[in-house]
């Protein structure tokens, strides 16, 4: 079981790592407890979702043959890709995305606007979730969610406290665009030869 917990910080931490800078242009601007709060309502909402889609991606991936199940390692590798191509393209800034999430959506509340944005941001979150709870019996799966749901709530704790140590904010911000991919590639490899 300790193996399963630290497989789920491991990849909440690699798939949601980037999301700390986006969440902490939010709390940045909070006014009051009411926002703080309504940022983690959201954040966990959508992080709950993406939870269960990824389940349910799983328990159709289970239809495959058990020998080619490991292939799906090919995902996370993939993403990997994906995040260099993104830094070298240009990361997109966390006023960007709060600026499109607001454009959408000017008059739902707060919480809506975290939700909407964690779904967005996470989609691709789904195809590493269900590459780990493709392997998992449903006891390794609810402890997988239980650790996600821990980890967000302490994901927006660092990201409201990230936003009064600017040091430690720009270093993160410098070095995650070779940290996530890593990580990513570290997951794909893990599933692929397991």
């Amino acid at each position: 079981m300790v193996r399963v917990i630290l497989s789920a910080i491991v990849s909440f931490a690699a798939t949601n790592f980037d999301e700390i800078f986006i969440l902490s242009a939010f709390f940045g601007r909070c006014d009051s407890h009411r926002e703080e709060r309504d940022i983690s309502i959201g954040h966990l909402s959508g992080m709950v979702i993406l939870t269960g889609l990824s389940i349910l991606t799983a328990l159709g991936w289970r239809l495959l043959p058990t020998q080619y199940i490991h292939l799906l390692g090919i995902f996370p590798i993939a993403l990997a890709a994906w995040e260099i191509f993104k830094y070298i393209r240009g990361r997109i800034h966390p006023e960007t995305v709060h600026k499109k999430v607001k454009s959408i959506l000017p008059d739902v509340g707060l919480a809506a606007q975290i939700m909407i944005m964690s779904l967005v941001h996470g989609l691709d979150n789904i195809g590493i979730y269900a590459a780990m709870f493709v392997r998992y019996n449903a006891l390794e799966i609810a402890v997988t969610a239980v650790v996600f749901a821990v980890m967000t709530e302490l994901w927006c704790m660092l990201s409201e406290k990230l936003v009064h140590f600017r040091t430690l904010h720009d270093f993160l911000h410098k070095h995650a665009f070779w940290l996530i991919p890593l990580i990513y590639l570290y997951l794909g490899l893990h599933v692929l030869m397991h």
